[in-house]
């Protein structure tokens, strides 16, 4: 075979490589837009590119300038990188793709901590993320001898993040949009302490329940955010509600039952021209339905009820139940979890009742007789719900 003959199969080789690589990126584009999460983004981009270069090793980090390190993203427990003198941090700093060929010859490169673990790798292509003008995350891709880094490389991993950073401003301007509204659920749900002192940190441990709860019931990250926003919102209708009736300590008449049945609906009135809060209205309206059908405001029956009030009804009665009251003491956990268990099928969805209690053993639900329990964590676990 002449050397112009090697040359044409290199060539068809490459373009081969190319192609399949090209095909892949569109998988990727696709892998990318179905992320639930700025997290979940960031790891299907990182196995997106074990797909573009079969065999490689990939490392995402972020960069923390701060701390001076590059934190792995997509490795539980890798040790934070150095961002100066190492090759990954001197990408960081300069901001432009970096292509090595031989890493063995590289001094910058640290082996056994830039890369993933267990091969030795031989060449890399390592390019910034940028986000707004300046790098935030930095990917690299290493290839062993079997395949030697290309200039063509450097280009689609460029191509890869074209479609990432995009998708990385959206779900950070999401975050910054989700914490501004919880601070204001948070304060919303502050002012209905306020009004009822035995209500104090009600809606923020419905909240964390209801998140607990969704999370071992297999719902996705944006539902189980969402829902947290719903929980904290639930019961701000209570601030509709004069005081006289709200803090009575004796039974309440069928026409101050009547008002105090009413606070469901007044939650969503007051957050109602709150576009971004449409997806948890149904959930606060419908938090006091029964499973049976003999709840309110609309009497709505099994699975007809909104998944995320049903979730809300159970989460809210624990609360209710291990937290004091005027007219009587705060059952302890295990009585209220047998009345949980007594009325599934009537008050409760017998699934939720179900996830609630195996998030409260696994501990993912801290009850107020746990709050206020003396023991050594005691004191931590009160600062989650101031």
């Amino acid at each position: 075979m002449s050397n112009k003959d090697c040359e044409i199969n290199s060539v068809d080789a490459d373009l081969s490589a190319d192609t399949r690589a090209l095909a892949e990126l569109i998988g990727l584009a696709s892998r990318l837009n179905e992320a639930r999460s700025l997290e979940n983004l960031l790891h299907n981009f990182a196995r997106g590119l074990a797909d573009v270069w079969p065999g490689a090793g990939v490392r995402l980090c972020e960069i923390d300038r701060k701390a001076g390190y590059l934190i792995p993203l997509e490795t539980f427990g890798a040790d934070p990188i150095p961002m100066k003198g190492s090759l990954l941090g001197n990408t960081a700093t300069d901001n432009i793709c970096t292509i090595v060929k031989d890493l063995d010859g590289d001094p910058a490169y640290i082996r056994g901590r830039e890369a993933p673990p267990g091969l030795r790798w031989k060449s890399a292509a390592v390019c910034p993320i940028p986000v707004d003008m300046k790098p935030e995350y930095i990917v690299a891709v290493f290839l062993t001898s079997n395949s030697d880094i290309r200039k063509n490389d450097a280009v689609l991993l460029q191509r890869a993040i074209t479609l990432l950073y995009p998708l990385i401003r959206r779900w950070k301007s999401q975050e910054i949009q989700i914490g501004a509204f919880l601070g204001i659920a948070r304060s919303l749900a502050g002012a209905v302490d306020a009004r009822d002192p035995y209500c104090i940190g009600h809606g923020n441990r419905v909240s964390e329940f209801a998140q607990a709860t969704a999370k071992i019931h297999g719902l996705e990250y944006n539902y189980i955010e969402r829902l947290g926003i719903a929980g904290l919102l639930h019961d701000i209708g209570r601030l509709g509600i004069p005081e006289s009736i709200l803090l009575k300590p004796d039974i309440l008449t069928p026409e101050e039952m009547r008002i105090v049945r009413a606070h469901p609906e007044l939650s969503v009135n007051f957050i109602e021209r709150v576009d971004y809060l449409r997806d948890t209205f149904d959930a606060i309206r419908h938090h006091h339905e029964k499973y049976s059908g003999d709840g309110y405001p609309d009497g709505l029956e099994g699975e007809n009820i909104p998944l995320g009030a049903r979730i809300l009804a159970v989460c809210d009665a624990f609360d209710a139940m291990t937290s004091p009251r005027p007219y009587r003491m705060a059952m302890s956990d295990r009585d209220a979890l047998e009345e949980l268990i007594v009325n599934t099928g009537t008050q409760f969805d017998p699934i939720i009742v179900e996830a609630f209690t195996r998030a409260y053993e696994e501990k993912l639900i801290i009850s107020q007789n746990i709050l206020q329990a003396d023991d050594p964590l005691a004191s931590l676990r009160k600062l989650d719900y101031q």
